[in-house]
């Protein structure tokens, strides 16, 4: 759900399982021509992914949009929700959501120190990855016994349960029903795409 033409209007007339507020697909391809210099280095290039946000419509999706398609929020089983649009859009929906009893995701990317408080308290699964988490906590997450620390302090604050994802590490998660730090490994497979 991304800003663009008459936000909710067609979500009045079908009703979705799974409602992503900010867009999962390519709003706007941003192409640059990079041209390789003396002292310009490429560090630390292992194959992990590298993401590049062009808001777009995302930034134009507002409280007054969600609003609108309050119904089709109402209606869902799952609401998922990120930072790539306005915290407000993103609180907004996540308010809607839980006051209906949909179940709600929330992924803080890109993660801002000073988040609202509410987020944690409106989220059934918080999930975010290391860096999110050394943001959001303050605390050094390079370990999955880090993750677990982290993934506490993240549960102190709210959260019923709390995801962080280590990348080839696997991921940690707790819940207020299971508040010890489980790690679970990836298996190991030879990646293609990071993406």
């Amino acid at each position: 759900m991304a800003a663009s033409g008459e936000p909710g209007r067609h979500w009045q007339e079908e009703v979705a399982a799974v409602v992503v507020v900010g867009s999962c697909m390519t709003d706007l391809v941003s192409y640059q021509i990079f041209i390789f210099d003396k002292g310009i280095l490429k560090k630390f290039f292992i194959g992990q992914n590298i993401i590049v946000i062009v808001a777009g419509a995302n930034l134009l999706l507002n409280t007054e949009d969600l609003r609108e398609a309050a119904n089709a929020i109402s209606r869902a089983k799952v609401m998922i929700c990120q930072l790539e649009v306005t915290p407000a859009t993103s609180l907004e929906a996540l308010t809607i959501a839980h006051s209906n009893g949909v179940k709600t995701l929330f992924n803080p990317a890109p993660a801002i120190a000073d988040l609202d408080p509410q987020f944690y308290t409106l989220s059934d699964v918080f999930c975010c990855n290391e860096s999110e988490a050394e943001i959001l906590t303050g605390l050094k997450v390079g370990s999955p016994a880090d993750a677990g620390k982290a993934a506490l302090m993240l549960m102190e604050k709210g959260c019923q349960v709390v995801i962080i994802t280590l990348g080839a590490e696997g991921c940690v998660m707790l819940s207020q029903t299971q508040p010890v730090p489980k790690h679970i490994p990836t298996e190991k497979v030879k990646a293609v795409d990071t993406t």
